[in-house]
């Protein structure tokens, strides 16, 4: 829900690039690419939900192909746990500033 968009290891010169990016079809990376060059964060948000999240069914509609951090990530892991307390705390905070 805070990651605007599928978030890809790209290739560097330690590693090369994630197998899900290397493997993902053409059209949808490249769409995936001009989405990502002109992404701004939603003002007084974190960011935005991922644009594969489906809102309605709260599923990847690319799922076969989401990235490692996708495929990592636990709903209600500790990772996740910890991750909306962080939020909350942010999202108070920026609350807070337009208050004032």
């Amino acid at each position: 829900m805070h990651m605007g968009y599928p978030a890809y290891l790209q290739a560097t010169e330690q590693r090369p690039a994630e197998e899900h990016w290397v493997s993902m079809p053409a059209e949808l990376k490249s769409q995936l690419i001009e989405y990502m060059a002109s992404y701004t964060v939603p003002e007084d948000q974190i960011d935005g939900p991922c644009i594969w999240l489906d809102l309605e069914t709260r599923r990847c509609r690319h799922h076969e192909h989401r990235p490692r951090v996708c495929r990592d990530f636990q709903v209600d892991g500790k990772g996740c746990r910890e991750w909306r307390k962080h939020s909350a705390r942010y999202l108070s905070a920026a609350t807070s500033d337009v208050l004032l």
